[in-house]
């Protein structure tokens, strides 16, 4: 069955007062970089997917959960900005180091629409699944952050990266 589509308005209406703001920043930046978004109600959150309108692929979801307001950036190219990983608050490096590893890249058993992120941050490497290596709780602290790295993404996008 099919997920019940939002619009930007409704999703809004659910997110906290401190973070709407923050939320339609996101959406502006995505929309004027050509990508696409769609609203649904799932069973236990509500999700902002935003895809490359050209490719079709998947950029950034914002999950509205019970626990929090969330962004996951595919950060298919997150080697090639890895100085910038490197500025992230400690709280930031932490969630990508306790994300669950890539399967694929260690031996195999993960979905075959994962490759992973192998990047390395400080002087540890972390191979980390695609789906929860950049999946970031949204603070005060971590907005500065996020919003740069969904731009450095998009950038390396830009530039034929992936």
């Amino acid at each position: 069955m099919a997920q019940p589509s939002l619009s930007l308005e409704q999703f809004l209406a659910e997110v906290a007062p401190a973070d709407r703001a923050f939320v339609k920043q996101i959406h502006r930046n995505l929309e004027k970089r050509s990508c696409s978004a769609a609203f649904k109600q799932q069973k236990t959150s509500l999700l902002a997917s935003y895809k490359d309108r050209v490719t079709k692929r998947a950029l950034v979801n914002v999950l509205l959960k019970k626990d929090g307001l969330f962004v996951r950036v595919y950060g298919d190219n997150a080697s090639s900005y890895e100085g910038f990983l490197n500025t992230l608050p400690a709280s930031m490096i932490h969630t990508i180091e306790r994300a669950h590893d890539c399967k694929n890249l260690l031996g195999g058993g993960c979905s075959p629409s994962c490759r992973g992120y192998d990047l390395t941050i400080g002087t540890t490497r972390l191979q980390k699944c695609r789906y929860s290596g950049f999946l970031f709780l949204v603070t005060s602290e971590s907005k500065p952050f996020l919003a740069a790295l969904i731009e450095h993404e998009i950038d390396a996008r830009t530039m034929g990266a992936v």
